[in-house]
């Protein structure tokens, strides 16, 4: 999943352009968009319940299945209701818990401004940061090559 919906399709419409001012590969995600992402949902449109969560209550699978899917909203990809109706509206019921939903406020405000900026708009929201970053001016890249 992660390769699907972080290196193939966010990677290449936010990370890519708005980080690297690197072009999006269409041709990448437009195969994942078609291909990849509906092999996952029919996937996992087997295993999750029609209500609650993966096993029984609340777990850390949850969790991290709604943090992966956070990847796909943010790439604007809508998920069709009626070929995923259950994955979706389980989606919809983690992504409403209040670990989440306090988060996209955040999300919002951090989409425009330039990860150079990213500090200063999260001390306007409030959010707590240490006192200094040791984080550069510019970002680098790490040890993942895409």
């Amino acid at each position: 999943m992660a390769e699907v919906f972080i290196w193939r399709i966010f990677n290449q419409v936010a990370i890519g352009p708005a980080v690297w001012d690197e072009p999006a590969n269409h041709e990448v995600v437009q195969r994942a968009r078609e291909h990849e992402l509906p092999s996952i949902m029919d996937y996992l449109e087997q295993l999750i319940p029609a209500s609650g969560f993966l096993f029984g209550p609340l777990c850390i699978a949850d969790l991290s299945l709604g943090a992966m899917f956070r990847n796909v909203a943010l790439a604007r990809i809508p998920l069709d209701s009626t070929r995923w109706p259950k994955t979706v509206y389980y989606l919809e019921r983690v992504h409403s818990l209040d670990s989440f939903a306090k988060l996209f406020p955040i999300e919002h405000r951090l989409l425009r401004p330039p990860p150079r900026q990213h500090r200063a708009v999260l001390a306007e929201l409030h959010v707590p940061l240490t006192p200094d970053s040791y984080a550069s001016e510019s970002p680098r890249r790490g040890v993942i090559r895409t």
